[in-house]
């Protein structure tokens, strides 16, 4: 009996505190924070192929309150979490500000391999994509765009490929494929159907 007054006073207790303006940090939110924080340790000490002896790894840029977490083959941001001078990068940053008219702040971009600028879909990525996964997770409410080409539907177990350029369900979260940023480069004609399936993003926010 002892103890239950003792919950209820201090129930009453937060209740009151909350009433005052105090902010309670969700076990939840703490949660997110270990995993994001031992994913970007687990990223920057891999060792795992010969990509990192090419450059030092690159985590990304993560926002908790992300609308859309971007998914790019190879990294588009500076370990500083800067966009890149290339054409990828910039097309990416178009994207965003112009396309969907997002700040930043309302997104989160990671990348499937990690060091490096070139891709291919190899026994890097099959090693590397958990590391991406991991990113993934922490952000539950997040729809993720992924400018991967259709090849990476295998690489999330996804077998229908007539699911690219569509909306569906992984892990628990909404997800679409597209063409790959460097994809959309050297063949601008596909912009077109990105443009839809950035538009049916856009529906799903």
């Amino acid at each position: 009996m002892q103890e239950r007054l003792k919950d209820l006073y201090r129930l009453q207790e937060l209740y009151l505190l909350r009433a005052f303006g105090q902010e309670f940090v969700e076990q939840k939110v703490q949660l997110q924070e270990q995993l994001q924080n031992s994913s970007y340790d687990d990223i920057l000490n891999c060792r795992l192929c010969h990509r990192s002896k090419m450059s030092k790894p690159i985590v990304g840029m993560i926002h908790n309150q992300s609308k859309v977490s971007f998914v790019t083959q190879t990294p588009v941001l500076n370990p500083k979490g800067l966009f890149l001078q290339t054409r990828s990068a910039q097309m990416l940053q178009s994207i965003i500000s112009n396309v969907l008219h997002f700040s930043l702040s309302d997104c989160s971009i990671f990348s499937l391999l990690k060091c490096g600028e070139m891709f291919e879909y190899a026994q890097e990525v099959e090693i590397c994509k958990n590391h991406l996964f991991e990113q993934l997770k922490t952000l539950p409410n997040s729809v993720i765009l992924c400018f991967l080409d259709m090849q990476a539907l295998e690489t999330f177990r996804l077998k229908q490929k007539d699911l690219f350029g569509k909306i569906t369900e992984w892990n628990n979260q909404k997800i679409i494929f597209t063409h790959s940023l460097k994809t959309l480069s050297k063949n601008p004609s596909l912009k077109k159907e990105t443009m839809q399936h950035l538009l049916l993003l856009k529906e799903n926010l």
